[in-house]
């Protein structure tokens, strides 16, 4: 018997230690708190400069860890995840910085072709005419607070 329940323990291990490995996942993308930085600018729009520097210092570390290299979990490259450049162009356009904002709509179809008919028209957009911000309603503004 001393044998079966140490090969019984050893394959219940084995397939535990299988099951938690199998659960690790590569980071892919560096998003670091976007969805939060979002949710707050959502619930208070006054706080875009806060959603764009915060977008900006993300943008930047991802650019340096694909300059040097870097991967996400030891395994593979981190890439630029999409819609991050076209995010942060979009926030230059309504900060009225058109020429800033297409250098990022360029870099988003540039790293993500799949998105260059998108793309292509906020290029547009941008090299037209300012885009100004939504209005939020009078009572919105304050609700949830």
């Amino acid at each position: 018997m001393t044998g079966f329940a140490t090969l019984f323990r050893t394959t219940v291990l084995s397939a535990v230690m299988l099951t938690v490995g199998a659960c690790v996942q590569d980071r892919l993308y560096t998003w670091n708190d976007y969805e939060g930085d979002l949710y707050g600018y959502y619930k208070d729009p006054e706080k875009l400069s806060a959603l764009m520097a915060a977008l900006q210092t993300t943008i930047a570390e991802n650019e340096k860890a694909a300059e040097a290299g870097g991967t996400g979990g030891g395994k593979r490259a981190i890439r630029m995840p999409p819609g991050l450049y076209a995010e942060y162009g979009y926030l230059l356009l309504l900060s009225n910085r058109q020429q800033e904002a297409k250098e990022y709509f360029q870099k988003e179809k540039d790293t993500w072709p799949e998105s260059s008919t998108l793309m292509d028209r906020m290029l547009a957009v941008a090299a037209n005419q300012p885009l100004k911000a939504p209005a939020v309603p009078a009572g919105q503004a304050s609700a949830g607070r």
